[in-house]
């Protein structure tokens, strides 16, 4: 008997479901890119921490670490154009790709801020809001390049309509502060003094009732020299009637505003300042005035007086001393 031999089955697959498994198959997923870099100051290579670095036209972004480093994930695009931002540097807009880390340089630049006067008043107002001509002097500054002995010779000279007039020269005493002139031919004419928002006693050699202009009171000394320049920071100088809109009709004559050093974060730190100097007359014999008088015989007489004792011709007062002699003067502080 012959026998049938077995038959095999082949299952079918469509054709279509090929072509569709060969096109789907290899492609990679779309929106997958990352962005990666770093970000560094242009002139010392080193990373900036807490730049944002936003991809422009998307709300895709981050911020660098301590590295400097930054990561942006499932970007839709190889290239894009990113916006590099930080406090103190200028914005940068570069292209960078998924294909290789960027190192993005970023170069210093100053910030504009509005001005900022301290007042009597409750809080800071901005200078361009109170509409007053104010003059600025930098303390700190003006002490490490030119010291000044006082708060009134760093005034004289440094801020237009700022006038000091010296007094007589006696030990201790101050001049006259005037801010745009004489106001008052019978009232005082002095400005007011403000130290860290708290008035103090401004008074100079026109601040007594008997002192008004064309009296001479030049032996009072000036509280504007009780401060010392190496503790103040800065100097505001608010001048013209306007003043009184913040410290009262007193403040008419304008206001000198003391802004005391504060406080700082940091190591310690000491400053020593040694000054040392001399005051001496040139030549005090020739310049001291001649005295005259009348002699026994009726004549009139030339005498120096100066002279004639360091001479001890006549022995005045002892004789044979000088009266003006080479004064040494000097200070030391530490702070």
């Amino acid at each position: 008997m012959r026998s049938n031999p077995r038959s095999r089955w082949t299952p079918a697959v469509p054709l279509s479901f090929l072509l569709c498994f060969l096109l789907i198959g290899p492609s990679p997923a779309l929106g997958q890119n990352t962005i990666t870099g770093t970000v560094v100051d242009v002139s010392t290579q080193q990373p900036l921490a807490g730049a944002q670095v936003v991809i422009e036209g998307s709300q895709l972004g981050s911020l660098t670490d301590n590295r400097g480093r930054f990561l942006i994930l499932n970007v839709p695009q190889t290239t894009v154009t990113v916006e590099v931002i930080m406090i103190g540097y200028r914005a940068t807009s570069v292209q960078v790709s998924a294909e290789r880390p960027a190192v993005i340089e970023l170069s210093p630049t100053a910030i504009d801020l509005d001005e900022i006067v301290v007042t009597g008043v409750v809080g800071e107002q901005q200078a361009r809001s109170i509409g007053n001509a104010i003059g600025k002097i930098d303390a700190a500054a003006m002490q490490e390049m030119a010291p000044s002995p006082d708060v009134q010779d760093m005034l004289s000279a440094t801020v237009a309509g700022v006038r000091i007039m010296s007094g007589g020269g006696e030990v201790g005493t101050g001049g006259i502060t005037r801010i745009r002139g004489v106001k008052s031919m019978t009232l005082s004419a002095q400005p007011i003094i403000v130290v860290d928002g708290v008035r103090v006693n401004g008074g100079d050699n026109d601040s007594d009732l008997a002192c008004g202009v064309g009296t001479d009171c030049a032996q009072m000394p000036s509280r504007l020299d009780d401060f010392n320049p190496d503790e103040i920071e800065s100097i505001e100088i608010i001048k013209g009637p306007a003043a009184a809109t913040l410290y009262g009709t007193e403040a008419s004559n304008g206001v000198i505003q003391i802004i005391t050093k504060k406080g700082q974060r940091g190591a310690p730190r000491v400053n020593m300042t040694v000054r040392q100097g001399a005051n001496w007359y040139p030549d005090v014999q020739n310049l001291w005035p001649t005295t005259f008088y009348r002699s026994a015989a009726g004549s009139i007489e030339e005498v120096n007086v100066l002279a004639l004792d360091a001479r001890d011709e006549y022995g005045l007062l002892g004789g044979g001393r000088n009266w003006f002699q080479t004064g040494h003067n000097q200070g030391y502080q530490a702070d």
